[in-house]
């Protein structure tokens, strides 16, 4: 039976011992070597000492959430495996932590069949996500895809979102195309709408995700 070194971190106790029962009652084969902390501060010294072959990363813990910890730990230790395990089910969350380097995401209501695959999975090198998150990420996949192969963009817009992203004005941009400045806001008011956005911050960031700017 092979070992597998694991680092618990999450700051509720009963959370902790929950996820050992659960790598323990089902083991698929393994023998889990399982250590634990309450912080992510705790688990950057822990993993500075400690050599482990996976860590199970809580997401929103005080002072350091997830995320944090995970990107403070790939800089010291880039291969490291980090598998969130999260009440959260929000993609804001699971981009976050993902993109601070974390191999997967799975709920904490995860029954012990499934942890132990996605442990495994993460070890293989693969990535893991619970069922309802690959389902979102799926959906959200499907959505943008939609949206560029509908062309609901014109080329006019196009060239407005690559304006608002150099910082151009409405009045810039208005000299740019030769219209009136309301006429650019009536534009900016419309790409808002299309991309299901609030603000120009979202606007932006939606155009970046659909590769309309770089």
């Amino acid at each position: 039976m092979k070992e597998i070194k694991v680092l618990i971190v999450d700051d509720h106790s009963i959370i902790r011992k929950g996820l050992r029962l659960v790598l323990e009652s089902d083991n698929g084969g393994h023998v889990f070597l399982i250590d634990e902390v309450g912080s992510g501060k705790e688990a950057i010294g822990k993993i500075k000492q400690t050599e482990y072959d996976i860590v199970l990363m809580d997401y929103m813990m005080p002072y350091m959430n997830g995320a944090e910890a995970t990107r403070a730990i790939v800089r010291f230790k880039p291969d490291v495996n980090v598998l969130a395990v999260s009440n959260y089910d929000e993609l804001e969350y699971v981009k976050s932590i993902m993109k601070a380097g974390a191999k997967g995401y799975v709920l904490k209501n995860v029954n012990s069949g499934e942890l132990v695959t996605a442990v495994l999975t993460v070890l293989r090198g693969s990535k893991y996500y619970s069922n309802d998150i690959a389902l979102k990420l799926l959906e959200e996949a499907e959505k943008n895809k939609k949206l560029l192969s509908k062309k609901v963009m014109t080329k006019k817009e196009v060239r407005i979102i690559k304006l608002i992203a150099k910082s151009y004005t409405s009045k810039q941009i208005a000299r740019e195309f030769g219209v009136t400045k309301r006429v650019v806001d009536y534009y900016r008011a419309e790409l808002l709408k299309k991309m299901r956005v609030n603000n120009t911050a979202g606007l932006l960031m939606k155009a970046k995700k659909l590769k309309l700017i770089a």
